[in-house]
């Protein structure tokens, strides 16, 4: 009998550790792994990455020798025909030159067959750099994929930590706002004992009465709000929105980051993965206009060819490879001299797409460089307000208690209380979402310097 128990409070205990594991409560590490593993961006970043190597290999092809090898067998079916063919009949006794008459000429049918081999070589030997650059120009854009991938990393890497923290703000304001109800419910019950008491007025109880209604309706508002951001934060993790989601209580890491603006900039510029994305961009753009600048000169080439061919097989697959054989050996060298003026506009193209690169380099170098210091400046005040703020809820508390003394005593009125019951619900919720407005804004403030880390 002590097994059966034993062995049914194991059971229960393997099914509610398994329901628990549904349910298991998040750090933001957690989060961020989860999204790292499950970001579809991110996935086909890393295809990119991929493509951008396999060009590459295809552009050193063309520094390589190309060695082709093949081998044919047939038969040849010629069927009887008649034709006209010149044919000796005799020598002129004069000049003794063979006399021909032309006849018609009978054949009949032939049937033989027709085995070959070759293996040829073929080699680029000088093209004024334009296999070389085309080399440079796909390291340069693998290069930028890589910069790409990690620019996406980097961003799924600041919305996850940004719908975090934004979650666990909205989590924190509803404890405020269940505050201020408490304080308006416990308001109205006293409002309503002085009024049965006869030292206020039929209209201080409706006063109350609104004011519990409207915090009421904040704490509805703000608990959706709350399910809005599990869904944001689920989506980032690539998650169903709907999916139970539970975070664990977080503490902000004190050494934080502490740079002047000038430091920032300075390192956003060396370090983030965009403006290094389109640098690389640039190169291969460079280098493009490197290759169609060599389309007007000529390239030299050699071309080696070994071939076997013979009506019998074994004559061809002989190991005697010096006979029945030939050899072509060839020096080309080419020069296109007219193709419709296609060559130059590539070299137009190529000219353009070099300016456009330039110009988005330029523009992402001063978009970096504008959210650096919008998220700067948003950091240093969300923390300067977080620490005055500490000093307005202690006042906002103070005020609210001598409002309250004030009206139980008959000198002060009820919009007074409510004004200071409000005021300390805005000083609470302002504490909380400078705290977490504050690491949102040091999230992008270090994703904009490049420097983000899970």
């Amino acid at each position: 009998m002590r097994s059966r128990w034993i062995g049914l409070i194991g059971a229960l205990l393997v099914l509610a550790s398994n329901g628990f594991s549904q349910t298991e409560v998040m750090t933001l590490e957690d989060c961020i792994q989860l999204a790292l593993k499950n970001n579809s961006q991110l996935r086909n970043a890393v295809r990119q990455v991929t493509l951008a190597s396999t060009n590459v290999v295809t552009a050193r092809s063309n520094v390589l020798p190309r060695l082709n090898s093949s081998f044919t067998a047939g038969r040849y079916i010629s069927g009887p025909r008649t034709r006209l063919q010149d044919v000796p009949v005799g020598f002129d006794p004069v000049s003794g030159r063979v006399i021909y008459e032309q006849r018609q000429i009978i054949q009949s049918s032939v049937e033989r067959n027709n085995y070959g081999a070759r293996l040829s070589l073929n080699y680029n030997l000088f093209d004024f750099g334009q296999s070389w650059f085309r080399i440079w120009q796909a390291r340069s854009t693998a290069v930028a994929a890589q910069d790409e991938y990690e620019a996406t990393r980097q961003a799924v890497l600041r919305t996850v930590k940004e719908r975090y923290f934004e979650l666990l703000k909205a989590q924190e304001l509803v404890r405020v706002y269940e505050l201020a109800v408490e304080a308006a419910q416990r308001q109205l019950e006293r409002t309503e004992a002085m009024h049965e008491l006869g030292s206020v007025a039929q209209a201080d109880v409706y006063k109350a009465r609104v004011n519990l209604g409207q915090q009421q309706i904040s704490l509805i508002n703000q608990k959706n709000l709350v399910e809005i951001a599990k869904a944001n934060l689920n989506t980032a993790m690539g998650r169903e929105p709907t999916a139970p989601l539970y975070l664990a209580e977080y503490r902000a890491p004190s050494d934080t980051l502490t740079v002047t603006l000038e430091e920032a900039i300075t390192t956003a510029l060396a370090k983030n993965p965009q403006i290094r994305a389109m640098e690389n961009r640039l190169r291969a753009s460079k280098m493009g206009v490197r290759v169609a600048q060599t389309n007007f000169l000529p390239t030299l080439g050699l071309s080696v060819s070994y071939s076997r061919d013979n009506e019998f097989l074994d004559k061809v697959v002989t190991r005697h490879i010096d006979r029945d054989y030939s050899v072509i050996v060839g020096l080309s060298v080419n020069l296109n001299l007219f193709n419709g003026l296609s060559d130059k506009a590539d070299l137009d193209r190529e000219q353009t797409n070099y300016r456009i690169a330039e110009e988005n380099l330029e523009e992402t170098k001063r978009n970096v460089i504008a959210e650096v210091k919008r998220a700067y400046l948003n950091l240093k005040a969300y923390r300067e307000i977080a620490q005055l703020n500490q000093e307005n809820l202690r006042s906002a508390e103070e005020d609210l208690r001598l409002a309250e003394e004030r009206y139980r005593l008959g000198s002060g009125t009820l919009l007074e209380v409510i004004d200071a019951q409000l005021a300390l619900t805005r000083a609470r919720a302002t504490y909380v979402s400078s705290r977490y407005d504050a690491l949102i804004a040091q999230a992008q403030l270090e994703s904009a310097m490049g420097v983000i880390a899970p």
